[in-house]
């Protein structure tokens, strides 16, 4: 009886399965479909989402834009073109034929031209016209130093001019401009080489004819991949052979030096004086060593356990003349001319001092170019105190983008590979994120407006101003190491990061100037 009544149950279990099968896949398909219709509502919905949200990206990018162009920074965009030019130059798998690169430059700049003329909007054009010239500049840059380089390694004897010479630990390190090498033909010469000379404390001045024997190699390249990469720097400095001294150089009978090897020379020669004067005044010790690094740019002597001091605590760029130095050296000239000039009222009354004060700076910056070095930090330091002393005779805003992109521009249109060094890169970072961060600060104290007074005592008045003060370093301080120590990690493998604490306490020290100017590299 319970198998039967068993079997009956299994079988009506049976009996009955199709039409729950039916049931639930009428309910699945219900499902499926309502499902659907939700996806689709909402594939519908996200997708006139995404649309709305491209439609206010694009309108925002427009904005943006046209208040670039309202602000007159359609020149700096039209830099960073150019820049972006010089950096796909380095990067392109072989070297461009100069004619055509040329040819191209010239009819984009036709076209830029024409749709002036005709009074259509240039911007794309201006755009892809200011890519390619940067392109075309690093092309022409390296057709115009191409010069010879050692294939193999090789003793002979050479002749040439000192056109520079470094300290080392071990004796000193000369660069040559050959005149004559032995063993090669004159199709063969490069055009410079450096020697190592082991065992010397001082090297012949510059512009001075010296023959010597040598062991000389080629450029050696990179290490590792995407390491450093002497032999491109090389390249650019035109030096075609690199190695050792077998002796001292001794006097060659070389006709003398004319034309910028002469005025290097001359130039060298005050750079000497000014370092001599400094180690007699104050010892060869650390103190003379800095001083010296900071008014002629000459750091070879400084010992190696202070550069690597200076460099864990985040302090190496004082030692870098840059915009501090500069602002520094032409301000207080600026400053004194004008004051002077002040205290006599018919000259203040009747003449523009401030010409003749912004005059006198620009003659002093330019004299500490020249006996600086003339790095690269230097040289853009220098572009911006110029066009600073400038705005300041014309009424205009000295610091801002624009004249931060014409000094990029004046770099790189004439050394185009100034862009792979670490120096411009990390000067021009540290200036960029400085500018447009204070920029935008103070567009956001505008819009709050004034603050309403509040009476305070004299002692908070006080505590305020150097809070204020200190805080300003400590912020500049926190820019520009953010924008730079990336550049910095990439390059040089090391970080600083106690380096904006210690800027609080180290540059109230080594500058009284405005903080804004202070972590400048």
């Amino acid at each position: 009886m319970t198998e039967t009544a068993g079997h009956g149950a299994l079988g009506g279990a049976r009996n009955d399965t199709p039409e729950r099968d039916s049931v639930t896949s009428r309910a699945k398909t219900r499902m499926d479909h309502l499902l659907a219709d939700v996806f689709a509502r909402h594939r519908g919905t996200s997708t006139r989402i995404r649309a709305a949200d491209d439609r206010r990206v694009t309108a925002g990018f427009r904005r943006a834009v046209h208040t670039e162009l309202a602000y007159g920074r359609g020149f700096v965009w039209a830099v960073v073109a150019f820049v972006l030019g010089v950096a796909v130059y380095f990067h392109l798998p072989a070297e461009p034929l100069l004619a055509y690169v040329m040819v191209i430059c010239a009819c984009l700049w036709g076209l830029v031209v024409y749709r002036r003329m005709r009074g259509l909007s240039g911007a794309f054009a201006l755009g892809t016209a200011m890519f390619m010239s940067g392109i075309a500049c690093a092309t022409l840059r390296t057709a115009s130093v191409d010069a010879p380089v050692l294939e193999r390694a090789r003793s002979a004897d050479v002749a040439g001019y000192v056109e520079a010479v470094d300290r080392r630990e071990n004796g000193y390190r000369i660069k040559l401009r050959v005149a004559d090498i032995s063993g090669l033909r004159r199709d063969a010469w490069p055009k410079r080489v450096r020697v190592l000379v082991r065992g010397a404390t001082s090297g012949p001045p510059v512009g001075t004819a010296v023959r010597l024997r040598a062991r000389l190699m080629p450029p050696p390249r990179a290490v590792m991949p995407a390491g450093y990469d002497f032999s491109r720097r090389a390249f650019f400095q035109g030096i075609g052979a690199t190695g050792f001294a077998f002796g001292p150089p001794r006097s060659a009978d070389l006709p003398p030096v004319t034309g910028w090897l002469a005025l290097r020379a001359g130039i060298e020669h005050v750079r000497y004086a000014i370092a001599q004067r400094i180690f007699e005044a104050m010892g060869h010790e650390t103190a003379g060593a800095l001083a010296v690094a900071l008014i002629v740019g000459d750091r070879s002597a400084i010992p190696a356990e202070v550069t690597e001091a200076l460099r864990t605590a985040g302090l190496a760029h004082i030692l870098a003349i840059s915009g501090l130095h500069m602002a520094l050296f032409s301000g207080a000239v600026f400053l004194v001319l004008r004051g002077g000039l002040a205290l006599s009222s018919r000259l203040a009354l009747n003449h523009p001092i401030d010409l003749w004060a912004a005059g006198g700076a620009l003659i002093a910056a330019t004299f500490y170019l020249a006996i600086s070095g003339g790095a690269i930090a230097t040289q853009r330091a220098y572009v911006m105190i110029v066009l600073v002393l400038v705005a300041r005779l014309l009424g205009r805003r000295a610091l801002t983008l624009r004249n931060v992109a014409l000094a990029a521009f004046a770099i790189l249109a004439l050394m185009p590979e100034a862009l792979l060094e670490p120096g411009f890169q990390m000067s021009f970072a540290a200036v960029i994120a400085l500018i447009a961060a204070y920029e935008e600060m103070l567009r956001r104290r505008v819009e709050r407006g004034p603050r309403p007074e509040v009476a305070r005592s004299v002692p908070v008045r006080l505590a305020r101003v150097i809070a204020a003060w200190l805080g300003g370093i400590l912020l500049t301080s926190i820019i520009a190491g953010a924008a730079t120590g990336a550049i910095g990690a990439y390059h040089f493998h090391r970080v600083a990061p106690l380096g904006p604490l210690i800027n609080l306490f180290a540059m109230p020290i080594v500058s009284g100037d405005e903080p804004a100017l202070a972590p400048e590299i």
